[in-house]
């Protein structure tokens, strides 16, 4: 079974800090659920060939995907 291996400091990443900032702990949660959709479905890590929305839709976020996908390439 596929897993995601999270850190006691990830939460204090200046990443995670800035998705927050920008998207509020449901952008957290959204970034927390793509590494879910990583770890089942692109083992690799990589999303070439998604479309941000597809991007989106995997993380469950609810807004404009380009939102999302800026903050998390910025």
């Amino acid at each position: 079974m596929a897993g995601v291996n999270l850190s006691i400091t990830t939460r204090n990443h200046p990443k995670i800090k800035k998705v927050e900032i920008e998207l509020g702990a449901n952008g957290v949660l959204s970034l927390y659920n793509l590494w879910c959709f990583c770890a089942e479905y692109k083992k690799d890590g990589i999303l070439s060939g998604m479309s941000y929305t597809e991007i989106a839709l995997a993380s469950d976020f609810r807004g404009p995907p380009e939102n999302f996908i800026e903050i998390l390439l910025g």
